[in-house]
């Protein structure tokens, strides 16, 4: 059903299917119950279009508060993770620092290492915002030192390269940044994802123009490569 919802592009029916359906896994195993809920939860996440990001986060508090009662800790602390990132898309850094100090003290002490580096990295996300330089560098080499002892799914590395790139270009280290772009572009063109994939090709331009290299800036233009962006 969830499917058929993402699928007509009903946003609202899936958001209360979501919330429905809670109760009924009250018997299931938790971690039965918490892939299930992950999936609807990153369904609506996928819908397309503006304005979403208000009622996921009504969504996300109302699913914390049912874990909470049912002592679902595991998938809330998964949960919380994407409120963080939401509250991240939608501005509100304070909150999403909230979020992510209380969870990140809970997550070390369960050494739950992937959603560590999950959680770090929307952290590294909100202080880059604030332009906070040194705390988004802090928290993104813990990311990195995390995650090199996990494997890190290739959306997520995406993410991590996209990250190490800002920073970098931040610090002036064109070099660098073009780098992680490229790896990035990279990695976002091996997943088919080609809006992402030419966000990060213009970065990798970008890298190019601010390190004077106009010549292979325009070499990037003219490759076979930059026909889709």
């Amino acid at each position: 059903m969830a499917t058929i919802f993402h699928q007509l592009s009903l946003f609202d029916e899936i958001i209360d299917l979501t919330k429905m359906i809670l109760p009924m896994y009250i018997d299931l195993p938790k971690s039965k119950t918490a892939k299930i809920i992950r999936t609807l939860f990153d369904k609506c996440l996928a819908f397309p279009g503006r304005n979403r990001n208000e009622p996921l986060i009504e969504l996300s508090k109302y699913v914390i508060e049912w874990c909470n009662k049912e002592s679902r800790s595991f998938l809330r602390m998964k949960i919380e993770n994407k409120l963080a990132e939401l509250y991240f898309k939608q501005q509100k850094y304070n909150d999403a620092l909230e979020v992510l100090g209380k969870l990140l003290y809970e997550l070390k002490r369960k050494d739950d290492k992937q959603l560590i580096v999950e959680s770090q990295l929307v952290e590294s996300k909100v202080y880059h915002a604030l332009e906070n330089l040194p705390k988004s560098k802090a928290a993104l080499t813990a990311v990195k030192t995390t995650a090199n002892s996990i494997y890190v799914v290739p959306m997520l590395q995406a993410e991590i390269d996209m990250m190490s790139g800002l920073i970098a270009a931040d610090e002036k280290d064109y070099n660098t940044a073009y780098s992680y772009f490229y790896e990035t572009f990279e990695g976002y063109r091996s997943m088919n994802e080609i809006t992402l994939a030419g966000n990060a090709f213009k970065f990798m331009l970008f890298s190019k123009v601010m390190g004077r290299s106009p010549d292979d800036a325009m070499n990037l233009i003219n490759s076979s490569i930059s026909l889709k962006f």
